[in-house]
C-alpha cells in the first residue's frame, strides 16, 4: 500500500462534510445555505444505497477483499464507515438549527406540533380529518400480519402498541397462550392481573411488542402551509405521527417514530442478463428487483427506544452501528418547493441573485450554426454561457436536407428535452438517427428507458452499449453531403445533454469541423454499432482500451522533460481522482520534479505535500453555487504540450469500465481559454478549499483581494454578451473599414479569374499587418471570411 494514498469512502465523506459546510458560510444567502443540507442529505443517501451497499454485497465473499489503498477490510471500511456518519449527522442538526432559528427573523418557521398555536392546531386537525386520514394505509404487526416490505426511501411513523385493558386479556392468550407452558402461562395471568391493579405498564420484550406501521402517502402534500403573511408550516409525517392513536384507536400508543430505511441500491444489471431477452424489458425488472434489496440503514427522527432499536434491528437484518437517530426531518427534499413561498420582502436577501446562463460571444444566433462552426471551433462554458448554440445546430441538422446523419451518445436527458424532440424530428424528416443510449445510467434508468421507447418509435436506430461496460462518452455527429464530399460537424463535451444541468453544472462543450476529429467520430460510431472497443483514433482518446494508455504517455512526457532539466508542468481538473495506476504515476511524476496542480471537487485517493513523493502536488477541492464537473488535462507549462477535454474522471471505472471519449483543443485561442478558466480556479480563495496531507480540507489564504472564480465567471460571461451584442448593431471602426474593402476587391478580382482553389500567397498589400494567412482543414463557405477582433483570417480551403 502506497505511503500517500487514502480510503476512497472516508475521503467522499470528507467531501460530503465540505458541502454540508458551504450552509454555515455566511458570505452564502441564508435559504441557499438550508439547500445546502438538503444536498448533503440526499448525497448521504445515495452513497449508503450505492457504496455502503456495494460494500455490504463484499461482505459474503467468501475470500475477503482488502482495499489497496488504505490496507482495510470490508468489515472495517463500514465500521469506519458508521463511525464517520454519526458525527455529522450531529453537525446537520446543530447547522439546521441555527439556519432555521435565523429564517425565523424572516417570518419562516417549520412547527413541530407542540409550537402550534390553538388556531393552527384547529387548522391541521380540520386538515387532516377531512383530506389526510382517510388516505392512510396503517397496519399492525403480528402472526397474522407479517413484518411488511419498507419501501427504501419511504417514510413511515412506527408505533408501539398496548393493549387496552377491555381486550389485554383475551388477546394476550390468543397470540401468546399457545406458545407457553401451563406454568408460563399462569406466571403471565397473574402479572397481567397485578398490572392492572397497580396501573402499571406491562413489560414487553421486542419479540412480544405490537407495532403499527403508517406509510406516509405519496398522495399527500408533505409541507402543510398556514395562512398569513411569512412562510408557517409543518411537515406532514409529524402531523400523522400526531394522529397515530387515532388512527390506532382500539390500543394505547406507548411511542412512535418517524423511520426510514435505505436499501441496497448496488446492483448489476448484466448479472443476470439473457441474450435473447430485450434489454429495456430486462432493466425494467432489474428496477423493480432494486427495490427488494437488503437494508443498509435505519434512520429516526427522534430518538429511537431500546425496544424499537431491538424490534428493527432483527427484522431489517441489520446491527445498531446502522441505526441513526438526529433530530432533523429525515428527507430534505421539501426544501426546494419552499422557494416558492418565500415572502416577497425577503426573497431578494435569502436567495441568490439569479443569474441567466448568456449567449456566446463567438455566437450569432441570427446566422447559420454550421456555417460559423466551419468558420472557427466554438466552445461553451456552461452555465455561465447558455447551450442554445449547440440546440440550434441540432435543430439546423433536423431540418438540413444535405445531412444524411446524426450520431449522438445519451446517458442522462432532462424530462423535457429540446435536444430530444430534435433527434426525433430529424428521423422523422428522414435523416438516420443513431441514439447509443446508456439505459444503466444510475437513477435515470427509468427516464432513459422512456426516452429509449420515444425514439425508437420515431424510427430512431437506438443501441444500448456493452455488456460490462456503460457508455459514458458526450459526443455528436452529424455528417452532411457537399461538393467536395462528405463533411462533418462534431460536438464533445464534459458533461451530459441535459438542458437542465447546463444551467447548474460547470462543464465545457466543443464543436468543430476539424474533419480530423469528424474522421475519428465517425470511426468511433462505426466501432459502437459493431461492438468493438478497441478502435484506433488518430486524435480521440477513447475509454477503455487507449485513454489511460495516452494520458500515461503524455505524464511521462512531462516526467522526461523534468529530468532533462526543464519545467515540467501538469494541470488536470476532475470530478475525482481514484485509479491507483494512475496515482502512482502521478506520485512518480512528482519525484522527477514535476509541478502538479489538480483541482479535484469530490473523491480524491491521492493525498498530496508527503515528503519524498508527493511534495510537488498541489490539490484544490471547489464547492460552491455550481457543480464543478468538467473534465481538463493540460500538459507543459500553458497547456503548450496539449488540452484535452472528456467526459472521464481518473476512477478505475471511467478509464477501464466506460466508453469515455477526451479529445484535445486544436484552436490556440480555444485552449488559452481553457488553461486561463483553470488558472482562476485555482487562485479561487472563496470558495476553494486545499487538500492536506492527511486528506483534511483548508481554506486558502488570499494574497490579494478574494476570488470566487464562479462569481467571477459570470460576471466575464455578462460582459461579453453585452459587448457582443454593442458591436453586432454598432458599425465598423473607420481604421477597419479600408482594410476590409481592399480585401473585399481582392476576392472581387480572385473569382473574377475563375481560380479553382486559394493557396497561401502574398497579401493585397503588406502594410496590412492585421491580416494573416493560416492553413486549416476546416472548409468554409463560398465568399467567407472569418473576422477577429483585430486581424482577418483567410484560411485554406477549396471552393
Amino acid at each position: 500500500m502506497p505511503i500517500y494514498t487514502q480510503n476512497r469512502e472516508l475521503s467522499w465523506l470528507r467531501f460530503n462534510e465540505r458541502v454540508l459546510m458551504e450552509g454555515s458560510d455566511e458570505n452564502v444567502p441564508l435559504f441557499e445555505r438550508l439547500k445546502f443540507v438538503a444536498i448533503f442529505t440526499s448525497n448521504l443517501d445515495e452513497f449508503f444505497m450505492i457504496r455502503v451497499g456495494g460494500l455490504t454485497d463484499l461482505t459474503l465473499l467468501k475470500n475477503p477483499i482488502v482495499d489497496q489503498k488504505s490496507n482495510m477490510s470490508v468489515a472495517e471500511q463500514l465500521d469506519a464507515i458508521f463511525e464517520a456518519v454519526g458525527p455529522l449527522y450531529q453537525k446537520r442538526d446543530e447547522l439546521l438549527t441555527d439556519i432555521e432559528r435565523r429564517l425565523r427573523d424572516y417570518d419562516i418557521r417549520r412547527y413541530g406540533w407542540s409550537e402550534l398555536s390553538a388556531e393552527q392546531e384547529k387548522y391541521v386537525t380540520n386538515y387532516a380529518a377531512r383530506f389526510l386520514l382517510p388516505i392512510l394505509s396503517p397496519q399492525i404487526i403480528d402472526p397474522r400480519h407479517p413484518f411488511p416490505h419498507l419501501e427504501s426511501g419511504q417514510l413511515y411513523v412506527a408505533v408501539h402498541l398496548k393493549r387496552k385493558d377491555e381486550h389485554i386479556e383475551a388477546l394476550l392468550h390468543e397470540h401468546e397462550a399457545k406458545a407457553l407452558k401451563k406454568s408460563d402461562r399462569i406466571k403471565l395471568d397473574k402479572e397481567i392481573a397485578r398490572a392492572k391493579n397497580e396501573g402499571r405498564k406491562i413489560k414487553e420484550s421486542a419479540a412480544e411488542a405490537l407495532i403499527g406501521i403508517i406509510p406516509i402517502p405519496a398522495e399527500a402534500p408533505r409541507v402543510l402551509r398556514f395562512s398569513g403573511n411569512g412562510l408557517h408550516y409543518i411537515l406532514i409525517e409529524s402531523v400523522i405521527e400526531h394522529y397515530a392513536p387515532w388512527v390506532f384507536s382500539m390500543y394505547d400508543v406507548a411511542d412512535s417514530a418517524i423511520i426510514s430505511v435505505t436499501r441496497n441500491g448496488d446492483i448489476d444489471p448484466d448479472a443476470e442478463f439473457v441474450e435473447d431477452v430485450d434489454y429495456r424489458r430486462h432493466m425494467k425488472r432489474i428496477l423493480k428487483r432494486r427495490t427488494f434489496l437488503g437494508a443498509v440503514r435505519l434512520e429516526s427522527q427522534g430518538p429511537l427506544s431500546k425496544l424499537f432499536v431491538k424490534y428493527f434491528s432483527k427484522h431489517l437484518d441489520i446491527s445498531r452501528k446502522q441505526i441513526f437517530s438526529f433530530d432533523s426531518p429525515i428527507d430534505f427534499s421539501y426544501v426546494y418547493a419552499l422557494e416558492n413561498y418565500l415572502p416577497d420582502e425577503s426573497k431578494e436577501i435569502l436567495v441568490n441573485k439569479p443569474f441567466t446562463p448568456q449567449l456566446s460571444n463567438a455566437v450569432n444566433l441570427s446566422r447559420s450554426m454550421f456555417s460559423q462552426v466551419r468558420r472557427q471551433d466554438i466552445m461553451l462554458f456552461y452555465p455561465y454561457e447558455n447551450m442554445e448554440p449547440f440546440l440550434q445546430l441540432m435543430k439546423e441538422a433536423s431540418v438540413n436536407p444535405h445531412v444524411v446523419s446524426i450520431k449522438i451518445t445519451l446517458y442522462r436527458l432532462a424530462n423535457t428535452s429540446r435536444l430530444a424532440e430534435y433527434l426525433i424530428a430529424a428521423a422523422e424528416n428522414g435523416i438516420e438517427v443513431t441514439v447509443l443510449l446508456e439505459l444503466r445510467a444510475r437513477f435515470d434508468e427509468a427516464a432513459n428507458i422512456g426516452w429509449a421507447e420515444r425514439f425508437e418509435e420515431a424510427g430512431c436506430n437506438v443501441l444500448y452499449g456493452f455488456e460490462g461496460y456503460k457508455v459514458h462518452s458526450k459526443i455528436c455527429l452529424i455528417t452532411e453531403t457537399t461538393a467536395r464530399g462528405a463533411e462533418y460537424i462534431t460536438q464533445l463535451a464534459t458533461g451530459n445533454y441535459n438542458e437542465k444541468t447546463a444551467a447548474l453544472y460547470s462543464d465545457l462543450s466543443l464543436m468543430t469541423a476539424d474533419q480530423g476529429i469528424g474522421a475519428d467520430a465517425a470511426s468511433f460510431f462505426d466501432n459502437m454499432a459493431l461492438g468493438n472497443l478497441e478502435g484506433e483514433y488518430d486524435l480521440l482518446w477513447v475509454a477503455p482500451y487507449s485513454l489511460k494508455t495516452k494520458l500515461l504517455r503524455k505524464i511521462n512526457e512531462q516526467i522526461a522533460v523534468a529530468r532533462d532539466g526543464g519545467e515540467g508542468k501538469l494541470l488536470f481538473k476532475m470530478n475525482s481522482l481514484t485509479d491507483l495506476e494512475l496515482i502512482e504515476k502521478l506520485a512518480e511524476a512528482s519525484q522527477a520534479g514535476v509541478k502538479i496542480d489538480l483541482i479535484i471537487r469530490g473523491i480524491c485517493c491521492l493525498l498530496p505535500g508527503i515528503e519524498g513523493y508527493t511534495e510537488n502536488i498541489r490539490i484544490v477541492s471547489i464547492v460552491g453555487r455550481y457543480l464543478e464537473h468538467a473534465r481538463a488535462y493540460c500538459f507543459g507549462e500553458g497547456g503548450r504540450d496539449g488540452i484535452y477535454l472528456g467526459s472521464a474522471d481518473l476512477m478505475t471505472r471511467n478509464t477501464e469500465k466506460r466508453v469515455e471519449v477526451a479529445f484535445p483543443l486544436l484552436d490556440e485561442t480555444l485552449r488559452e481559454r481553457v488553461y486561463h478558466i483553470l488558472q482562476v480556479q485555482l487562485q479561487g480563495s472563496v470558495k476553494a478549499r486545499t487538500v492536506g496531507s492527511e486528506g483534511e480540507l483548508h481554506p486558502i489564504d488570499a494574497d490579494t483581494a478574494p476570488v470566487d472564480a464562479q462569481t467571477r465567471f459570470a460576471q466575464m460571461a455578462i460582459k461579453r454578451s453585452e459587448e457582443s451584442r454593442t458591436n453586432s448593431t454598432g458599425e465598423i471602426p473607420l481604421e477597419r473599414r479600408g482594410r476590409l474593402e481592399r480585401l473585399a476587391q481582392f476576392f472581387r478580382n480572385l473569382f473574377k479569374r475563375g481560380d479553382k482553389a486559394l493557396a497561401p500567397m502574398a497579401l493585397p498589400s503588406a502594410e496590412d499587418k492585421g491580416v494573416r494567412v493560416t492553413t486549416s482543414q476546416r472548409p468554409l463557405d463560398r465568399h467567407e471570411v472569418v473576422l477577429l477582433d483585430d486581424k482577418t483570417e483567410l484560411t485554406e480551403h477549396y471552393l
